[in-house]
């Protein structure tokens, strides 16, 4: 049977992996695959991924970072799983606090591209864009790998038991 820290664990891993999955593949989208766009079609296509991103990461950054502090408390008596837990709250912290200042007005400032002629330093918005999704890509792929060095350390008790067949 597996206990609740192990499932909250888990979960919290999983959804980790999801997020970090979907910024490298935004990073990269964005980077290498619209470098080519002019300016109006890149603000396009960057504006309607975005839109469906900020429904669906957003909350579920909010939510990982909040289970992880939750855990982090939890393993207060957990040593180096502890340990990983917390850098793995704090990297999840930083991550939102970047998105929120830095990240969601770049991503209204790409959108109001659309709305009128280009200025002449469109591409430095996105420029700008792209440094600030590789910092969160970074910060987020730190967070996922103490959360699976956390998984795999830790305690005996708490790893799933398989009942013999």
């Amino acid at each position: 049977m597996i206990d609740a820290r192990t499932a909250l664990r888990g979960a919290v891993t999983f959804v980790s992996g999801v997020i970090t999955g979907r910024f490298v593949d935004q990073l990269l989208t964005d980077a290498v695959g619209f470098s080519r766009l002019d300016g109006l079609s890149y603000a396009r296509v960057h504006d309607a991924i975005s839109f469906a991103n900020m429904r669906t990461m957003l909350p579920l950054g909010i939510a990982a970072a909040t289970s992880l502090l939750a855990l982090a408390v939890w393993d207060r008596d957990a040593g180096t799983v502890a340990q990983l837990t917390w850098f793995a709250a704090g990297c999840a912290a930083t991550e939102l606090a970047i998105t929120f200042a830095f990240f969601l007005p770049l991503n209204a400032a790409i959108e109001a591209l659309l709305s009128g002629p280009l200025p002449p330093g469109w591409r430095t918005i996105r420029d700008r864009w792209v440094f600030i999704q590789g910092l969160r890509t970074g910060i987020i792929l730190l967070e996922f790998s103490s959360l699976l060095v956390a998984w795999r350390l830790r305690p005996a008790s708490r790893q799933p038991q398989i009942a013999p067949a």
